[in-house]
C-alpha cells in the first residue's frame, strides 16, 4: 500500500528541511537544486490540498 507523505510527518519534515538547505547552498549542484524544488513543490501541492480539503490522506492508499 502506498501512503503519502503526510503520513510520515517527520519525514515530511525532513524532507523540508534538507531541501531548504539545498536551496540556500551556494555551493549546491544545479541538479541538487531542481530536485530539491520538485521535493519542495510535490509536499506544499500535497498539503495545499490536504489543508482545502480536495483530498484525505486515506485517499493516496492503494
Amino acid at each position: 500500500m502506498m501512503k503519502p507523505f503526510s503520513a510520515y510527518p517527520e519525514d515530511r519534515a525532513k524532507l523540508l528541511e534538507l531541501a531548504a538547505t539545498v536551496l540556500k547552498d551556494e555551493d549546491a549542484s544545479k541538479e541538487a537544486c531542481v530536485l530539491a524544488d520538485l521535493v519542495k513543490a510535490i509536499l506544499e501541492d500535497e498539503q495545499w490540498g490536504l489543508d482545502r480539503g480536495v483530498w484525505k490522506a486515506g485517499d493516496f492508499a492503494n
